[in-house]
């Protein structure tokens, strides 16, 4: 069964639940991250804290050092080329759509766009909305690969993520994605279609041998 493209509903979802309400283990860093199975490296500001959990969608979560915000997200997805044939309002929706779909029904769309980072095609977006009164946003990077794609997130206070945009653009241009481990599901599906195909044609062979034969014995 060939895969649909994944909704960014769920992974904004687990985006902003992994951003309130997952427990994790602070661990401080100042370093590359990089994950080689993943196939992905960027580069995390001294300033912020990791806090990261065992293997899971969500890939860490890291933390300023003065607050509890601003909070920077990554989270993984399985993927699909086909999110880059997306058009920017398209993207720009679903990012919106999965913030109220859990309950931020105020969530807006500042703007959204499609940029050229190292050579790669990634969309960002700013979201507005309301959390316990406070007035947040979110800058959102979605880079997508041929195996899975990822969600870097930036959220701070409204006025705030404004001056520090910079600083998810800089952890953004620093993304490196390389040879990605296949991804099992994926690879599955793929065996299946394969499996599919070459059973439709052997079908197709065998009924055009058995009207070649039948044909022959009428004949006879």
């Amino acid at each position: 069964m060939v895969l649909k493209l994944l909704s960014l509903r769920r992974l904004s979802y687990l985006a902003v639940f992994s951003l309130f309400f997952l427990p994790f283990s602070a661990l401080p860093q100042d370093y590359s991250f990089s994950d080689s199975k993943l196939g992905i490296s960027l580069d995390i500001p001294e300033s912020f804290i990791v806090e990261k959990q065992p293997p899971g969608d969500v890939i860490f979560i890291a933390r300023s050092e003065e607050d509890q915000l601003p909070t920077i997200t990554l989270v993984k997805q399985m993927g699909n080329p086909r999110i880059a044939e997306r058009t920017m309002a398209q993207l720009r929706n679903d990012v919106v759509d999965s913030y109220r779909a859990v309950g931020f029904v105020d969530a807006e769309a500042e703007y959204g766009e499609k940029r050229k980072l190292a050579g790669r095609d990634v969309f960002f977006a700013k979201i507005l909305y309301e959390h316990n009164k406070r007035s947040v946003a979110a800058g959102v990077f979605i880079f997508p690969t041929k195996e899975r794609y990822f969600i870097l997130t930036m959220i701070d206070d409204r006025d705030a993520l404004t001056t520090k945009l910079p600083i998810l653009e800089k952890i953004a241009k620093s993304v490196r994605l390389k040879g990605a481990a296949p991804d099992p599901e994926i690879e599955s599906s793929k065996l299946q279609v394969l499996y599919w195909f070459i059973g439709a044609i052997a079908l197709v062979v065998a009924l055009q041998a058995g009207w070649w034969l039948l044909g022959k014995l009428k004949k006879a």
